[in-house]
């Protein structure tokens, strides 16, 4: 089998993670690192003595060997870094924001079409076994018609000072609600913000997407939060679901229902249209239990694949950036 070479650039916050997976990984080779970080280069050397490390870009753009790139520094940098590593001809997976508006975003990809490069998004849920296996239920109408998604995201920290809370939080939920909608455009996006740490740096907030046929996503992140929660509720005309993220290996199934009363026994039923009366189908809850998988390993195996087939389609790749991008257009 041969191996990708591949470089890191940016061990900070989430690299140290990417770093840990690439050298679990048996498909490449990890070539070089690019951090500037002093300090950090330090961490890195105590980790592989043997890896190559240094603050010069340019070292990963001039070495024809490495084919593959993965971004993983402020995302303020990624767009001018990214440029730089297409044009030297390298595949890039980029951490998410992947960029923070669609100029730079088209731009990127009108030079990966044109030189057969891959371009991808870091995205972590979308490699998530649990997500995949909530998507088929939906697909197959397990839960009946959804009518809305309640997603939470909260915590206390991580504080930022180069986005704000939607675009550390609120694109992760955004993007959940995105690949279970099949990527349908929202008619409306609003927005409620609250910054109290810093000015023009929202701490919390609240999103709502408005689809066709009254379907809803509700969003509701915080970063100033005393307790850590990240949860999905999906309610349908069947059932309702809830996934949370911090027991990831399950997903809880809730038999309840809403349904008219007058539809329990005759569809043509008379009844007074001012008052529907409305019945509650409360049925046994299971839990599904969900393969455990490690999606951030996902992530970087689907990325060097696409690299290695061009046919296969990028799950992160243009249309899922594009949607994702626009929604933040809208919102902001």
């Amino acid at each position: 089998m041969n191996k990708i070479n591949v470089a890191l650039i940016g061990v900070g916050y989430w690299g140290p993670n990417i770093l840990r997976t690439l050298k679990s990984l048996k498909n490449c080779k990890l070539k070089t690192i690019i951090e500037t970080n002093v300090k950090r280069q330090k961490y890195i050397r105590k980790i592989d003595t043997k890896l190559k490390v240094s603050s010069d870009l340019s070292i990963i753009l001039k070495d024809d060997e490495i084919k593959a790139v993965i971004i993983s520094t402020p995302p303020k940098t990624h767009y001018k870094i990214a440029l730089k590593c297409l044009k030297a001809g390298k595949n890039l997976l980029i951490e998410k924001p992947i960029v923070t508006n669609t100029k730079e975003y088209r731009k990127l990809l009108g030079i990966a079409k044109k030189s057969k490069l891959t371009l991808m998004a870091g995205d972590l849920y979308l490699f998530n076994t649990a997500i995949l296996k909530i998507k088929k239920l939906i697909q197959s109408n397990y839960l009946g018609k959804v009518i809305y998604f309640n997603s939470q995201r909260k915590n206390l920290g991580r504080i930022r000072n180069d986005v704000d809370v939607n675009w550390s939080l609120s694109t992760h939920d955004i993007s959940i609600i995105q690949y279970l909608m099949d990527y349908q455009t929202p008619m409306r996006c609003i927005k409620n913000d609250f910054n109290f740490l810093q000015k023009k740096i929202s701490d919390v907030s609240k999103v709502t997407l408005k689809f066709k046929k009254n379907i809803t996503g509700l969003i509701s992140v915080s970063w100033l939060h005393p307790e850590k929660i990240r949860e999905l509720i999906i309610v349908g005309t069947k059932r309702m679901l809830i996934y949370n993220d911090l027991k990831p290996e399950e997903i809880k199934v809730i038999n309840k229902s809403v349904i008219p009363f007058h539809s329990l026994k005759d569809n043509n039923l008379d009844y007074d249209k001012k008052f529907i009366k409305f019945n509650n189908q409360l049925n046994k809850s299971n839990i599904l239990k969900i393969k455990k998988s490690e999606p951030l390993k996902n992530e970087i195996n689907h990325f060097f694949m696409c690299i290695k087939n061009r046919k296969i389609k990028c799950l992160t790749g243009e249309k899922h950036s594009l949607s994702i991008l626009s929604i933040m257009k809208k919102i902001n």
